[in-house]
């Protein structure tokens, strides 16, 4: 539930001025290109461990461990990608549209 709670605070968190507003947006951009790139590596990783062969049994279960942990960090990564994205978004409309800015007048 906290995680919740957090996830939809940082959604509706508004920013003081306008450069803030800029700096989140390519700060959800650059994470989202961070993200992204650590799903291709891990891919790859995970591919080629489940395209190796090798004959002895132990080294095999290592290997599948191995290409299962990476299926696992791109699953990880990915959506960390899709919510960085989802907020850069949400952030660039504010910063186009002019909403979004601390008002002190407003309370929640």
């Amino acid at each position: 539930m906290f995680g919740v709670e957090t996830f939809l605070s940082m959604l509706f968190v508004k920013c003081h001025t306008r450069q803030e507003q800029v700096y989140l947006v390519v700060g959800m951009a650059i994470l989202t290109v961070c993200c992204l790139a650590i799903c291709k590596f891990t891919l790859g990783m995970s591919e080629a461990a489940m395209d190796t062969e090798v004959s002895s049994g132990d080294i095999q279960r290592d290997v599948y461990q191995i290409g299962f942990y990476g299926y696992l960090v791109v699953g990880i990564s990915g959506l960390l990608a899709l919510v960085f994205a989802f907020m850069g978004v949400l952030n660039l409309i504010r910063l186009l549209t002019n909403t979004g800015l601390d008002d002190p007048d407003e309370g929640w």
